[in-house]
């Protein structure tokens, strides 16, 4: 059984420690194809850096999304400042979609789980370990006592009710 390599377009046959499926997915007859075949596309465009549009200004690459901020501001950004898309497209660069932001705001708003939510027993507002924003639900260990009787209370009555 011989496959081509889609590289160097020799033939190849399957390697004995392999299986007939994992052949059949195999496309190139070594790792320097597999390489030469993948270099392509590792290469970035010229204006692309870091995952965001990049330009040049005076010979300096700058990041496009900065730039416009700058220039609407009329000031260079501080190193701490953060500029946010609204839209969350990082190639939307109008000055209507971008917000100057702290790292922490920022932080904030890309957060899936609010810092403070409401205790179960209780009700008071209460901000739980970042760890634990998920599943925590109350706000202490009076209330979490008072949370586990009325689970266990609640569970005892289905009991004696089936």
């Amino acid at each position: 059984m011989l496959r081509t390599c889609k590289v160097c377009k020799e033939l190849f046959p399957r390697n004995p420690k392999e299986s007939y499926k994992q052949f059949e997915g195999r496309q190139y007859c070594s790792y320097a194809c597999s390489s030469e075949a993948r270099r392509g596309h590792k290469t970035p465009p010229a204006e692309m850096k870091s995952k965001y549009r990049a330009i040049q200004r005076n010979g300096v690459t700058v990041l496009e999304h900065r730039w416009v901020m700058e220039q609407h501001l009329g000031r260079k950004l501080e190193t701490w400042e953060q500029v946010h898309h609204i839209n969350h497209n990082r190639f939307d660069n109008r000055i209507e979609n971008l917000m100057v932001v702290t790292q922490e705001e920022h932080a904030l708003l890309h957060s899936e789980l609010p810092r403070e939510k409401p205790c179960t027993e209780c009700g008071q507002m209460f901000a739980p370990q970042k760890s634990r924003r998920r599943t925590a639900m109350t706000c202490g260990r009076a209330c979490y006592g008072r949370l586990r009787t009325r689970i266990n209370l609640e569970r005892h009555a289905r009991k004696e009710a089936a």
